[in-house]
């Protein structure tokens, strides 16, 4: 077992933990818990003296019996360490931690982040500010070290903190430099996705990719913002605004708390009159009318529908709250049998991109209101279904709902019924189409 520091480190102690013999349910080990069945009688804990490993003070064990073997030195300076196995009690290695402390330091560091949620400062348990570290960056990621534009060693701008949250809040490797987005690696050096976020899916998912591409080879963008065509881009090339949280699709980061300002209520005064404390709101009208709270009832619903998906909420109490009005008494002449009545009108064709709610019933599928595709993304997670104009859109409402973004086609399960995708693991409701 080898772990590779980020640069060198002054250590003084190591920790190595076998596996306890109640490993089904293991408890808390102290330095006196012991074990007889799976644990590391024999071992030795090696460090990189910058040319070779050597082994530390007091490093090589035999007749171990312990569970939480602690090693004390003197502090060296290394930037990896490992530890060979050589004995056990049952013939299988089963190393459950290794702890590396350095000398003197402090075990809790807060990270102060931007509004993209880079750490920016890193503050010790202490809390001084003589041991604040800092870290600036390039807007796509790369860091600013000390000797750039004024910054100083004196200023924090030391590195080798051992905070591997970096940019954006990912993680980033020391070997390689490039930062860890889950779905695909980033290079910050070059301000681009060093793959593309292709298909990775199995036999269905590959019909459907087939099938959407030979109609629209642009299906994976957004058209209406070009700079995601380029399948490397991140961000859509404006990193001082958005950020890619799963390395798939860019958004924007979540906006910080903006706290009322809190005012403190002075003392009275005895004999004088009381003082106001101004209000932080304003109001154009004290008493609510009926059409101010319908108003408002429906600026809540909204906002339930779009950041929770609970449609059917909504859909319950809108006819309740404002019932639908009866339609006005007509004072229009009545035509005779010699005038011909008006032709209905045409009916209005709903938007290509329009999803609507979508309820199965033994004869197949009936379609119900219009809603955002935030809101048919919230649907589909909680169970129920929608509908879309096309196949393309039901396939991004679906992915857009699942844990994934993966998702699989099916064709009609029965007469009246409709062809649908749903998440791989069928946890979501059905997007048909």
């Amino acid at each position: 077992m080898q772990v590779d520091f980020s640069g060198s480190k002054a250590i003084s102690e190591v920790n190595v933990f076998s596996l306890q013999d109640n490993y089904s349910s293991p408890s808390e080990p102290t330095e006196a818990t012991t074990f007889s069945l799976c644990g590391l009688t024999g071992f030795e804990v090696q460090y990189w003296n910058g040319s070779a490993w050597a082994t530390v003070p007091g490093g090589t064990v035999t007749g171990n019996n312990k569970v939480w073997k602690k090693i004390s030195f003197a502090p060296l300076t290394t930037s990896k360490i490992r530890v060979l196995i050589n004995a056990t009690s049952d013939s299988w290695s089963r190393m459950v931690e290794v702890e590396a402390w350095t000398t003197g330091s402090s075990n809790v560091k807060w990270l102060v982040a931007d509004h993209l949620g880079t750490p920016r400062m890193i503050i010790d348990q202490t809390g001084t500010l003589a041991n604040v570290k800092r870290h600036d960056y390039l807007p796509f990621g790369e860091e600013l070290f000390a000797g750039v534009g004024g910054r100083t060693t004196a200023l924090g701008y030391t590195g080798g903190d051992a905070v591997r949250q970096q940019f954006t809040e990912k993680e980033r490797d020391v070997e390689t430099g490039l930062d860890y987005f889950l779905a695909r690696y980033y290079s910050s050096t070059q301000g681009r996705f060093t793959s593309p976020d292709e298909f990775s899916g199995g036999p269905d998912e590959l019909f459907d990719f087939v099938d959407d591409a030979s109609i629209n080879p642009t299906f994976y963008a957004d058209l209406l913002k070009p700079q995601s065509l380029n399948k490397y881009q991140y961000s859509y090339n404006n990193p001082l605004r958005y950020v890619d949280p799963d390395g798939h699709d860019p958004a924007e980061p979540n906006p910080p708390q903006d706290p009322r300002p809190v005012l403190p209520v002075p003392a009275p005064i005895p004999g004088a009159p009381p003082v106001l404390i101004p209000s932080t709101t304003t109001s154009t009208s004290k008493v609510p009318n009926d059409a101010t709270i319908i108003e408002g009832a429906k600026s809540v619903l909204d906002t339930i529908a779009d950041y929770t998906g609970i449609t059917w909420v909504a859909e319950k109490l809108r006819p309740i709250i404002w019932p639908s009005p009866a339609p006005a008494p007509t004072t229009e002449t009545p035509p005779t049998q010699n005038q011909q009545p008006l032709p209905p009108p045409a009916p209005i064709e709903a938007k290509k991109t329009e999803v609507k709610t979508a309820t199965r019933t033994p004869g197949g599928v009936t379609s119900g209101e219009t809603v955002s595709d935030k809101q048919a993304a919230g649907r589909l997670k909680s169970g129920r279904d929608t509908v879309s104009p096309s196949r393309a859109k039901a396939r991004q409402v679906a992915k857009k709902a699942s844990p994934d973004g993966k998702v699989v086609h099916h064709k009609p399960h029965g007469p009246g019924y409709r062809p649908h995708y749903h998440d791989k693991k069928h946890k979501n409701g059905h997007s048909f189409y």
